[in-house]
């Protein structure tokens, strides 16, 4: 698909801070559509992508980057869903998601960032280089048999001894218009995770064996994969994990209606 984008140029942030304050310019990119087929249906994905950095000091700046997915022809309450953390709607519920609206609720956040990373005056006057980010992507992971992954990824440092990331899925069922969740695939009643996910998985890197499935994973015709963020299951070094399991291995607890939609066998 040939990329067309339009850059367009927002007002340089003004924040109140000491003389060697500076600001890069805003950007905002909009991209081009991207068609998916549902049934005789048309999904348009679109995706908005916010900038901007502010130099606090000679040695601490901080930097804000988001990008985030745009949809027409999903429900709601299906977005409600894909951006309750992106677009923090716990704190502040939207009542639609135009682009407009999207991209105001971004600024907001990025508003608020640089402004809260420039009152903290413990970081203006170190001897050494400060550079803090908040930075966000969501994009799509895989689209088949009218199911829609959407992929969300981040990566953020704040001070301290290192930053954070994390990696999250969520899956629209397109034909449902709803949000698949995990007994929606399997009966849970028929599994235990617990010995199935130890199999596929360095025990010496966990805090413990108590683990179990959880509501962040991803699917193919073949397997299901389930997404462990730092210190959810095991200590930061060991970063994210991701433990894979076919479905051959749990194929009589999966549901009737699912194996039909991936002709699992």
């Amino acid at each position: 698909m040939k990329n067309l984008f339009r850059v367009l140029m927002i007002a340089v942030l003004i924040i109140a801070c000491d003389k060697n304050q500076t600001t890069q310019p805003s950007q905002t990119k909009v991209e081009d559509t991207v068609k998916i087929k549902k049934d005789s249906v048309t999904l348009s994905v679109d995706s908005l992508s916010v900038t901007d950095s502010v130099r606090i000091s000679k040695v601490f700046t901080a930097e804000f980057s988001k990008k985030v997915l745009t949809f027409k022809g999903l429900n709601k309450n299906v977005l409600d869903s894909l951006y309750f953390g992106e677009l923090l709607l716990k704190d502040k519920p939207m009542k639609d998601y135009s682009k407009e609206s999207i991209l105001e609720r971004i600024n907001v956040q990025k508003k608020n960032y640089l402004s809260e990373s420039s009152a903290d005056n413990d970081y203006v006057n170190l001897d050494w280089e400060q550079h803090w980010e908040e930075i966000s992507d969501m994009k799509i992971h895989s689209q088949t048999k009218d199911f829609l992954t959407v992929n969300y990824n981040g990566y953020g440092y704040g001070g301290g001894a290192h930053g954070y990331g994390y990696d999250l899925y969520k899956t629209v069922d397109l034909k449902k218009q709803s949000i698949i969740q995990l007994s929606d695939i399997v009966d849970e009643a028929k599994i235990k995770w617990q010995p199935i996910l130890l199999k596929h998985v360095d025990k010496e890197a966990l805090f413990n064996e108590n683990i179990t499935a959880n509501r962040n994973f991803y699917f193919d015709h073949q397997s299901i994969t389930f997404i462990y963020n730092q210190y959810e299951i095991a200590p930061y070094a060991s970063g994210i994990i991701e433990i894979k399991v076919t479905f051959s291995e749990i194929k009589q607890a999966l549901k009737p209606d699912f194996k039909n939609r991936l002709n699992i066998n």
